[in-house]
């Protein structure tokens, strides 16, 4: 069935753009614009939302707002579906309806006024045919042609004579043999069988159509017959007759009305469209009104702010009707505040408006692919896929963002404050750069945006990143370091900051490198360990507590197999399968159920089979060959995988994970890739950095990070 959308407020603020791309949504069934969002209806029955979430009305669970589709959740069986200004219905197979999103008057119909950022059962109702949102009120037109409407009542749009407000649904006394309903922000219009029309609620821009501007608390005969289709706008009500001829009533503020010799007037009494004949479709938005016509042309006339009329032009507003470019016999028409959708036929969904003055096909979320390589950084976190895209999520926005312009990615690395990434051999960065961690002979910082790259690096095979300095192996087995020096961390013999990069003296056979403090360990191809720089309490794993701007050996090791230097400490698995660590043990990071520092490596108690390792801040991870993980130290966020408590000064397995092969843990959380090349995540989620879409902390690791926009 060809449907709409519904109306939006007047002078929305925070309207989405259009989406393009190369993945665009398919399997639409029906799309609806709302004031700031919008939403389709697939035809498995699930609903995908995307643009403003800031009254939950994407439905997913959140507050975040996101410029591409994301999942309704728990809805599998919709059959109609309509947006409001910040909320959203969708009536279910079953005869039920489920909204979301505001609620400040009530408007979902589930007996509170508390925002709902998933769906909720409206109260009491069955047998739904159709439910429609508006800006605080929503009505339900049910299979006996009856219709109930809740909400805000002020003006009387909830129709039941009254003006209470209503937080469960109320029948419209005297209203029978309804084919379709409208609402708009505080008017309510009903088409009945005999293609007549009711309105009912705010009248002062002369919406109902009865000739006045007087408020009606009940429905209100409209002064047209033959009446085909009625749509509520914010600024004007239009009809469809059944001869193909479209009228509008309201305030011509901004040529909503379709004739220019009324602007700024307000027509009570439905007038004819100039010029308009053959009208198959119509939908009326907050201040513009599209029709389909005979032909399958689109015309569009009214506000055009935001290029939403669709003829490729941005203007104040046209009085008369403009052609659509490049649309021809949609399958439907969608007209919102800001912008206008259609389903051209082949299941994808196209909209103009924000963004675009032309028609430009929604994007779906891109799997994120297969995940080869994967680093935690305090508040963000980034993948490396299989076709060498590079994918980020967290600082404020959970779900994953492609970066753009890197292709070849092979390994990547995450510091506190800023980032690289190995790409074709060469070295990009990105993020601080007060030390020349970025290595570009610069002290100028870089957005994730627009990587630099390294000076004079290449043949790059592994990347690692420190509080404030970087380092790669290349190919040949060498080392070079750049940034922060201080310490002693660039290995070069010197303590003293490099912006370009420099050598670590000694190291030909390194085969992976790692750092997270001040301090950097190499892993060399005879499964033995060297670090350099700072190490107060025997970070180095020499024995010492000495500082060293060169390579020492630590002590004991032979058969490494996986390295990970956290900011304070440094952990191994070997090819027995077992975890040895050193440095700090403050919260228990060595895994020995202490606290006390050690020089030299300790085993992790009880850790067996162990395949590679990750060490965070103040805690430590470590993927066993089953698939599984076990986490100690640090657990006031959940990083450990269990509920935040106290330390675990032994290791604990993370709850919800299986099928792990790599993991990778910072200050407040940890990230683990599976056997099928998703990403799980666990611990401090406050800036997004689980990557699940959401902004809440989990201790569990079950939810994948599965898209990028």
């Amino acid at each position: 069935m060809r449907r709409r959308l519904v109306v939006a407020m007047v002078g929305a603020a925070a309207l989405v753009g259009v989406l393009t791309g190369c993945n665009p949504l398919t399997g639409i069934q029906q799309v609806a614009t709302g004031g700031a969002h919008a939403c389709a209806l697939h035809t498995d029955g699930t609903v995908t939302c995307w643009g403003d979430n800031s009254e939950g009305q994407l439905g997913d669970g959140t507050f975040v707002s996101s410029t591409r589709p994301v999942t309704v959740s728990g809805l599998s069986d919709a059959v109609s579906l309509r947006a409001g200004s910040a909320h959203t219905c969708a009536a279910l197979a079953d005869g039920t309806a489920r909204c979301w999103g505001d609620n400040l008057e009530g408007s979902l119909g589930d007996g509170t006024t508390v925002d709902r950022p998933l769906p909720v059962p409206v109260s009491g109702l069955s047998d739904v045919a159709v439910i429609d949102p508006g800006g605080n009120h929503t009505c339900a037109l049910l299979t006996t042609g009856t219709v109930r409407c809740w909400g805000m009542n002020v003006f009387g749009q909830v129709g039941d004579g009254t003006t209470t407000p209503r937080l469960t649904p109320v029948a419209v006394p005297g209203l029978t043999d309804v084919t379709d309903i409208s609402v708009g922000n505080y008017t309510t219009c009903a088409r009945r069988s005999d293609a007549t029309a009711r309105c009912w609620g705010n009248n002062e821009l002369g919406l109902v159509g009865d000739g006045t501007q007087v408020n009606r608390n009940q429905p209100t005969q409209v002064l047209l017959s033959s009446v085909a289709a009625i749509e509520l706008g914010s600024l004007q009500t239009c009809a469809r007759t059944t001869v193909g001829g479209v009228h509008c009533w309201g305030w011509n503020q901004r040529g909503g009305l379709g004739d220019p010799d009324t602007i700024d007037l307000i027509e009570a009494t439905p007038t004819p469209v100039p010029g308009v004949a053959g009208a198959v479709d119509l939908q009326t938005g907050g201040g513009h009104v599209c029709v389909e016509l005979t032909d399958g042309t689109l015309r569009c006339w009214g506000d055009n702010t935001v290029g939403q009329l669709g003829d490729g032009t941005v203007s104040p507003f046209s009085a008369t009707p403009v052609t659509v470019t490049g649309v021809t016999a949609p399958e439907q028409l969608a007209v919102g505040s800001g912008r206008t959708c259609v389903l051209p036929g082949d299941g994808t969904v196209q909209c103009w408006g924000v963004g675009s003055t032309a028609p430009a096909t929604v994007q779906a979320p891109d799997a994120i692919g297969s995940v080869t390589d994967l680093a935690t950084g305090p508040d963000q976190s980034c993948a490396v896929t299989a076709s060498g895209a590079l994918g980020c999520w967290g600082a404020t926005d959970p779900v994953a963002t492609l970066v753009p312009g890197v292709t070849a990615a092979t390994a990547v690395a995450m510091g506190p404050v800023h980032g690289c990434v190995v790409a074709g051999g060469s070295v990009r960065c990105w993020g601080a750069n007060g030390s020349g961690q970025l290595g570009d002979g610069t002290t100028v910082s870089a957005p994730l945006t627009a990587l630099v790259t390294v000076a004079g690096v290449s043949g790059a095979v592994d990347v690692a990143v420190g509080t404030q300095h970087s380092c790669a192996v290349l190919a040949d087995g060498s080392v070079r370091c750049w940034g922060q020096g201080v310490e002693g961390q660039l290995g070069h013999g010197a303590f003293a900051d490099a912006s370009a990069p420099v050598t670590v003296s000694g190291l030909t056979d390194a085969v992976a490198v790692s750092s997270r403090g001040f301090h950097t360990c190499a892993l060399r191809s005879t499964g033995g360990v060297r670090c350099w720089g700072w190490s107060d309490e025997g970070q180095l794993g020499d024995g010492t507590v000495d500082p060293s701007a060169t390579p020492v050996d630590v002590v004991g090791l032979t058969d490494a197999t996986s390295l990970a230097v956290g900011v304070n400490h440094s952990c191994v698995a070997t090819a027995g399968g077992e975890v040895w660590c050193w440095g700090v043990n403050l919260k228990g990071g060595l895994g020995d159920g202490s606290t006390t520092a050690s020089a030299v490596p300790v085993a992790a108690s009880g850790v067996s089979g162990a395949t590679s390792v990750a060490a965070g801040t103040w805690h430590t991870c470590a993927v066993l060959g089953d698939g599984s993980a076990r986490c100690w130290g640090d657990n006031s966020e959940s990083q450990a995988g269990q509920p935040a408590g106290p330390n675990q000064l032994l290791p604990v397995t993370v709850d919800g994970l299986s099928g792990a092969v790599q993991a990778s843990a910072d200050l407040r959380n940890s990230c683990a890739v599976r056997t099928d090349a998703t990403v799980r995540c666990w611990g401090d989620n406050s800036q997004g950095q689980l990557g699940t879409g959401t902004t809440a902390d989990r201790h569990r690791a079950d939810q994948p990070v599965v898209t990028v926009r």
